[in-house]
């Protein structure tokens, strides 16, 4: 029996970019290990995903500014969780700079906290999220 390639969901796509986002934030200080990093994983299925990853680290320090805009007083990007960042990095990048619907982003990044993140970060998530939306 022939194997079939089967399409990879929007959501599923979106846990690959947050998976290879954490990834970088690890790895931020030695930008070396991480290029590795994308090499390794690097494969015809997950491109797409690697070059939306790149478009987010091209448009890391606007991203980052626009965010920090609506986290709480005191606190920076930095100051959040790997998992935290990436969530809220990539759905940024999707608002400001893809033409996807704004409630299909902001819900996909609902799902992703729950999923990801401690019980109650989903809902600062969303309202950092829906600034940005309204910005």
């Amino acid at each position: 029996m022939e194997k079939t390639k089967q399409n990879v969901s929007q959501h599923q796509k979106r846990i690959i970019i947050i998976e290879i986002l954490y990834q970088y934030f690890l790895e931020q200080n030695n930008q070396k290990d991480f290029e590795k990093f994308l090499a390794t994983i690097a494969s015809e299925e997950n491109q797409s995903q690697i070059t939306v990853v790149k478009d987010i680290i091209w448009y890391q320090s606007d991203l980052i500014k626009e965010i920090e805009k609506y986290l709480k007083t005191n606190w920076t990007f930095n100051s959040l969780k790997p998992t935290e960042r990436a969530i809220l990095i990539l759905a940024a990048y999707e608002i400001l700079y893809t033409k996807t619907d704004k409630a299909i982003i902001i819900n996909e990044a609902i799902i992703l906290a729950k999923q990801y993140c401690d019980k109650n970060v989903y809902k600062y998530i969303n309202g950092v999220l829906d600034k940005i939306n309204k910005s």
